[in-house]
């Protein structure tokens, strides 16, 4: 159902339609975003963020957890427009949002944490801000690799811990840590091999990624024979995704 409708029905019953409202302003940004509208991309999840903020103080149960995926939503599109400092700090309510919602009911939560902060440390890199940005990824890390080794929900964390050891890696070796990111990576790939096998249409394709990621961290660490044969894995599989 369009924005436009939804706008309509809420005039005649707000108490009902402005979730829905929001969400579905939500879901424009995403759309508006894709096609390059970024402009009316941020007025569509600026005015569902506004929203879904005043119904969380109103009922904090019913749709505090719908604020923080607006709210990564707005993060992600302040991003594409260059706008670091906005986009960090929204990402950080997001955060601080899943950190309450976790303390009661972690099993649903602490997955959308473990993302949230790998995005957040997205964010902090372009403000030369790599300390932190490694922190946010290694806590990212920490969460899920509780939430695997406890067996709850442990599907949801795979893909969180993979996201925060690329993260990771990326942070160490533009420090200097050149071996502890070549460590980080290689988990990193190794997680997508697995993944690759059980979903090979999702997960190929960011295994491909995975692997070029890997070689230049072998190639830092002057492994340049490891590092062409991995090159040459990631083009195999590119081919088999591209057919």
């Amino acid at each position: 159902m369009s924005v436009a409708i939804y706008r309509k029905l809420v005039q005649a019953d707000p108490t009902t339609f402005d979730p829905h409202l929001a969400r579905a302003l939500s879901n424009l940004s995403v759309r508006l975003g894709k096609v390059g509208q970024l402009e009316d991309a941020l007025t569509a999840i600026e005015e569902s963020v506004k929203i879904q903020r005043r119904l969380a103080r109103a009922n904090p149960a019913a749709h505090l957890p719908d604020l923080p995926g607006a709210l990564n939503n707005l993060s992600n599109r302040l991003t594409e427009m260059s706008r670091w400092k906005d986009s960090l700090t929204v990402i950080q309510e997001g955060v601080d949002v899943y950190r309450d919602l976790a303390t009661t009911n972690a099993a649903v939560y602490l997955p959308k944490l473990a993302g949230a902060l790998n995005n957040m440390s997205i964010k902090l890199g372009p403000l030369c801000r790599p300390y932190h940005a490694l922190i946010a990824s290694e806590e990212a890390v920490e969460i899920s690799r509780s939430g695997l080794a406890s067996g709850v929900n442990s599907a949801a964390y795979l893909p969180t811990v993979a996201a925060g050891l690329n993260n990771v890696s990326m942070w160490l070796g533009m420090s200097g840590h050149r071996d502890e990111a070549l460590a980080a990576v290689t988990e990193y790939v190794d997680i997508y091999h697995r993944l690759a096998e059980t979903n090979p249409s999702i997960y190929l394709p960011i295994l491909v990624g995975a692997l070029n990621h890997l070689s230049r961290r072998l190639d830092e660490v002057g492994r340049h024979d490891d590092a062409a044969a991995t090159r040459a894995e990631a083009e195999e599989l590119r081919t088999q995704v591209r057919t």
